[in-house]
């Protein structure tokens, strides 16, 4: 896990969710990242099922769609075209 004071995503970067993400987070979707917030408290940790200190965001679906993801189950969309 980051667990770091720098995020490594921005509002508006594309992102996907990682393939091996539990199914509640949509593996695969692509999404873009509009909010971000770093886990500050133990309570809060528990209830994201990550560590304090690790970063969790909201991500818009193309349906209009969101729902928060940890950190660790996104990364950087690379479009091959």
């Amino acid at each position: 896990m980051n667990n770091s004071e720098t995020n490594l995503f921005t509002w508006n970067d594309l992102v996907v969710i990682k393939f091996n993400a539990p199914a509640l987070y949509f593996p695969g979707k692509i999404a873009l990242v509009c909010g971000m917030m770093q886990v500050k408290s133990e309570e809060l940790s528990v209830e994201c099922g990550i560590n304090s200190g690790d970063w969790f965001y909201t991500v818009e679906f193309g349906d209009g769609s969101s729902i928060e993801v940890p950190e660790i189950f996104l990364e950087e969309y690379q479009n091959d075209n």
